[in-house]
C-alpha cells in the first residue's frame, strides 16, 4: 500500500481495550461493483493475499449477481476466514431483519459457502459494531486465520486435481500382459517355430529359425495396450502413458533379440545312435540266420534238425529285437521332439512376456502408481477440515495458546488446528 494512504494509530495513550486490536492491519478495498477497472484490479489483486474478509454490503445490494458470481462463488473452502457484515440494518425493520440474515444465509449457501457468519450492523446508530470488533480480535488473537486460507486454497487445488483423476482405474496387469504376449507369440509365429524344432528332432534333420516380429501386428499391440490402461484415464494422463511405454519400433527390435537367444535344439535323443547300432546288429544276425534255416530246410545245406530249429528261432528273435528297437528309437524321438516343442513355446513366450513386461507393463505401472499417488494426496488436501468460520459466540485461543506444533495437535477451541502464525 502506497505509503501516504496507511493510518498508524498505535500509542502509549490506548487503554486495555485497544490491546485486543493490536497487529491489525485493515485494508479498505474499493467497492466489488466499482466502474473503475483500476479499482477491480486492486480487490482482485489482494483478495488473495488478506487474512480475513469482510464483506460489507448493503440490503439494497446484498443479493447482487456482481458479488455473489465475481467473488463469492469463487471462494469455496475460504468460509472459515469470511465475514459478511450487512449494512445499514436501522433502515430495515425490527420485524424483517432475522429474515434478511436468513436470505443472505440462503444466497451463501447456492454460492457453495456453508457456514459463514453474518452479523448486522450500523455504521449510523453504531449498532452491531461491538460484535463486529469481537470478531476482528478473535481473528488477531487467532493468528491462524492465514492459515485456514492456505488449507483453503489447499482444499481447492485438491478439488481440481480430483475433477481430472477418476476414483477407479480398473486394470489387471496379470491379464493384459498374458494377452500381448499371446498376440506377440503370434506376430512371432512362435508355436511354427516350436512346430519344425519338434519335427527336425523326430526327422533327425532341418534348421528352423525366427522370423522378425510383423510390424503391424507389434503396433497393433502397442495400441490395444494403450486402449486397455487408458481407458479411465483423463487426456492428459493418456498422453503420458502413450509417452512412458515404449514405441513400437523398439518393442519390436526387444524382441527380435529376446527371441534370438531362446535355443533351437534339433539334436535327436543320445540313445539313438546306439539302439540304432544294436537293431541293424540284430537285424544282420536274424537275416543271417534265416538264409541258414532256409538253405537248410531246402536241401543245399546238410544241417541237423535242431540247428534248422535254432537258426530259425535266432532269425526270428533277431528281427524282434531289431524291429522293438527301431520303434524305441522312434518313440524316443517323438517324445524328445514334443518336450522339445514345448520348452521352445515356453521358453519363447517367457522372452516375449519379459518384453511386454519391460517396455509395457513397467511404464504403466509407474504411471497408474504416480495416477494414485497424486489421488490420495488430493484426497488428503480436501479431508482436512477447515477452520470453523468465526462467530461472536466463540472464544478463539490467544497468541500463548498457539505454541505447539502447527499440525497434527488437538483441536482448538474453533474447530481448527493449533499453529503459529506463517
Amino acid at each position: 500500500m502506497d505509503p501516504e494512504r496507511r493510518i498508524t494509530r498505535d500509542g502509549e495513550l490506548d487503554g486495555d481495550d485497544e490491546t485486543g486490536l493490536g497487529g491489525l492491519v485493515l485494508l479498505d478495498l474499493p467497492d466489488h461493483d466499482s466502474i473503475e477497472p483500476a479499482h477491480r484490479a486492486v480487490v482482485d489483486r489482494v483478495l488473495p493475499l488478506v487474512d480475513l474478509l469482510v464483506w460489507v454490503v448493503d440490503p439494497q445490494k446484498y443479493a447482487d449477481d456482481a458479488l455473489h458470481s465475481g467473488y463469492l462463488r469463487k471462494s469455496g473452502g475460504l468460509e472459515g476466514s469470511m465475514v459478511v457484515a450487512l449494512n445499514q440494518v436501522d433502515t430495515v425493520p425490527e420485524s424483517r431483519r432475522a429474515s434478511l440474515v436468513d436470505d443472505m444465509g440462503r444466497l451463501l449457501r447456492e454460492d457453495g459457502l456453508s457456514g459463514v457468519y453474518v452479523t448486522t450492523v450500523s455504521a449510523r446508530t453504531g449498532e452491531g459494531l461491538d460484535e463486529l470488533r469481537d470478531l476482528l480480535e478473535q481473528a488477531v488473537a487467532r493468528r491462524s486465520v492465514a492459515a485456514s486460507r492456505v488449507a483453503g486454497e489447499l482444499d481447492r487445488a485438491g478439488a481440481l486435481l480430483l475433477e481430472q483423476i477418476p476414483g477407479e482405474v480398473p486394470w489387471t496387469m496379470s491379464t493384459a500382459v498374458e494377452d500381448e504376449v499371446d498376440a506377440l507369440a503370434d506376430a512371432t509365429g512362435l508355436a511354427a517355430v516350436a512346430g519344425q524344432v519338434g519335427a527336425a528332432v523326430r526327422n533327425g534333420y532341418g534348421r528352423p529359425e525366427f522370423t522378425p516380429p510383423q510390424p503391424d501386428a507389434v503396433a497393433l499391440s502397442r495400441s490395444r495396450w494403450l486402449e486397455r490402461a487408458g481407458r479411465a484415464l483423463r487426456p492428459g494422463w493418456r498422453r503420458a502413458l502413450d509417452a512412458a511405454v515404449s514405441p513400437a519400433p523398439a518393442i519390436t527390435d526387444a524382441t527380435r533379440t529376446a527371441l534370438s537367444k531362446v535355443p533351437l535344439d534339433t539334436r535327436g535323443p543320445a540313445s539313438a545312435r546306439p539302439t540304432r547300432r544294436v537293431a541293424w546288429g540284430a537285424l544282420a544276425v536274424g537275416v543271417v540266420a534265416g538264409v541258414l534255416a532256409v538253405l537248410g530246410s531246402l536241401g543245399v545245406l546238410d544241417l541237423s534238425r535242431t540247428l534248422l530249429a535254432v537258426c530259425a528261432v535266432a532269425a526270428a528273435a533277431a528281427v524282434l529285437v531289431a524291429v522293438g528297437c527301431f520303434l524305441a528309437v522312434l518313440q524316443v524321438r517323438r517324445t524328445l521332439a514334443r518336450r522339445r516343442e514345448q520348452q521352445v513355446v515356453a521358453s519363447g513366450r517367457g522372452a516375449i512376456e519379459r518384453v511386454v513386461q519391460e517396455a509395457l507393463g513397467r511404464p504403466t505401472q509407474e504411471l497408474l502408481d504416480a495416477h494414485r499417488q497424486v489421488r490420495e494426496l488430493a484426497q488428503s488436501a480436501r479431508d482436512r477440515s477447515p477452520a470453523a468460520p468465526l462467530s461472536g459466540a466463540l472464544r478463539l485461543p490467544t497468541g500463548p495458546e498457539l505454541e505447539g506444533p502447527s499440525t497434527g495437535g488437538a483441536p482448538t477451541a474453533d474447530g481448527g488446528t493449533p499453529g503459529t502464525a506463517p
